[in-house]
């Protein structure tokens, strides 16, 4: 077997592994991208935890010959785009994002969870909020009805403690009236029988 036979072969047992793995897989049109822009492609891709591979298209149809409907993204120049499925929303962001700046980059299509759909689709999902986004509004969503209830807690506590308090200067202010009270009288007794005396 020739060196580039070899070669071809250990492409097509990646792609292929690659295809059974992967259940959404973007296929992107790459006429006409330069390999600085691929390369930046690619790093803003691997942040996502995805991976973008490129090869020729009649090395992924011999990968992908149990896929149907895959021909209709086999045209021209296309690279592969394999995610997860909590970053294929980033991951189809960051594409879409980079179509803007380079009007050369298209997508073909996809297969989201084994399913063949179309540039609309893929844009659709482009949309949806990541992975993280979603946690934190479930916590969120989850957490604000707790929240609420400490608060009120905390008020019918706070408003408890205030009340306690005014009772307690209440009565305070009650024993030193008595006590002063107290006081006079003694001191008008003490007064009242001095004079007595003299």
């Amino acid at each position: 077997m020739k060196i580039g036979e070899l070669y071809r072969a250990k492409i097509v047992e990646l792609l292929e592994k690659k295809f059974k793995e992967n259940k959404n897989i973007v296929f992107i049109n790459i006429e006409g991208v330069s390999a600085v822009q691929m390369d930046s492609l690619r790093r803003q891709l691997r942040a996502q935890e995805s991976q973008l591979l490129v090869s020729k298209n009649r090395l992924m149809r011999i990968a992908a010959k149990e896929r149907e409907g895959i021909e209709q993204f086999l045209q021209s120049n296309t690279a592969l785009l394999f995610a997860p499925d909590e970053s294929l929303p980033a991951s189809c962001k960051v594409i879409f994002d980079l179509m803007d700046e380079n009007p050369a980059l298209k997508i073909k299509g996809a297969f989201i969870e084994g399913k063949a759909v179309g540039k609309e689709k893929v844009e659709a999902i482009s949309k949806l909020p990541s992975k993280a986004v979603l946690q934190s509004m479930v916590v969120n969503a989850v957490a604000a009805p707790m929240v609420s209830l400490l608060n009120t807690f905390n008020q019918v506590i706070s408003k408890f403690l205030l009340t306690l308090e005014e009772i307690k200067k209440s009565k305070e202010k009650k024993k030193k009236v008595v006590n002063n009270k107290s006081l006079k009288e003694v001191q008008n007794g003490e007064v009242g029988r001095s004079c007595k005396d003299h």
